[in-house]
């Protein structure tokens, strides 16, 4: 098989992963390789979590373990991606110390005090942010709140668009796994 989409040099191909994934609940994948896989490493991330059907812990090489009882930033703008995402991490955020929710730009569905009560109803009180877009737009703004912030992990939705349109006009997801300093929790 050649290198491209679905392989890695290595090669390391999302059907492997998937099939190999079979009885758990999150595949914890690697957003790069010490830098020297990190391109396809993200092509491998997202085909994953595009095609597996459960979420996915993407985790930046530079970080050492993760706080599941630290704080966690949930991204949230309301698409069917954010609430499979939230869903799928609830046992998680059962754990967190504290949970908020930043609402960032429009919201394309429901709002963030929708999410707010789904989680109250596990027993889980989250705060509601709405944020300010930044001159950089919602990724500019979510990587600077992760950055201000430095939660344990952020849960956030994985290609609200299609990924044709995302590589070709820049994309949330896409900027998120290329920069984001802690791990994404994402789910489609």
């Amino acid at each position: 098989m050649s290198p491209g989409v679905g392989s890695t040099k290595r090669g390391t191909s999302p059907p492997l992963i998937e099939d190999a994934a079979a009885l758990t609940d999150v595949i914890v994948l690697n957003t790069s390789l010490a830098g020297h896989l990190k391109s396809e490493m993200q092509s491998v991330v997202s085909d994953v979590v595009l095609k597996a059907g459960k979420p996915i812990l993407a985790v930046p090489q530079a970080r050492r373990g993760i706080d599941f009882r630290g704080h966690v930033l949930i991204a949230w703008d309301g698409s069917l991606p954010a609430a499979e995402a939230l869903r799928a991490a609830t046992p998680l955020l059962e754990q967190a110390a504290s949970v908020t929710i930043a609402e960032i730009g429009a919201v394309t569905g429901d709002p963030a005090d929708e999410a707010a009560s789904y989680l109250s109803r596990h027993g889980i009180h989250a705060r509601v942010e709405r944020l300010d877009e930044l001159e950089g737009g919602v990724a500019a703004t979510l990587l600077m709140t992760l950055e201000q912030r430095q939660p344990a992990y952020c849960v956030m939705g994985a290609y609200g668009h299609s990924r044709l349109r995302e590589s070709l006009f820049g994309g949330i997801t896409r900027n998120m796994l290329t920069e984001a300093p802690v791990s994404l929790f994402l789910g489609h």
